[in-house]
């Protein structure tokens, strides 16, 4: 009987710590796939931009305004030209700043994005 109950000890001892090492697994791997940066022994949850080179303008926003959220952000357009962004669907990010994998400031909160139109060869 004492044998039995050791191993029922052992084997649900093994469980617990498969689970915990699962569970420390997965958080790291969570916290990337939702765009934030965790900082060890922190609350830091700085933003990284996304690549939105070549997405239409309002997918890119969307994109952008995911990894921020519920923040509001400075989204600043470059046109060729100076031309007036009237309608984000009739527009290409053709570049972006910060760079894709930059963190995104907390002080400045401001996203600029390089706009073409989709017939275009040359970035504003």
């Amino acid at each position: 009987m004492k044998q039995r109950i050791m191993a029922t000890v052992g084997a649900s001892c093994a469980v617990v710590a498969v689970a915990a090492g699962a569970i420390g697994v997965a958080g790291p791997a969570a916290a990337a796939r939702d765009g934030k940066v965790y900082t060890s022994g922190s609350n830091d949850t700085s933003r990284v931009m996304p690549d939105v080179d070549g997405m239409v303008l309002k997918h890119a926003i969307l994109a952008v305004e995911k990894v921020t959220a519920p923040v509001e952000l400075n989204i600043g357009t470059v046109a060729k030209g100076d031309q007036p962004v009237m309608n984000q669907e009739d527009w290409v990010v053709c570049g972006q700043s910060p760079k894709k994998g930059a963190t995104i400031s907390h002080e400045t909160l401001k996203v600029t994005l390089a706009v073409q139109r989709p017939h275009d060869e040359t970035c504003a």
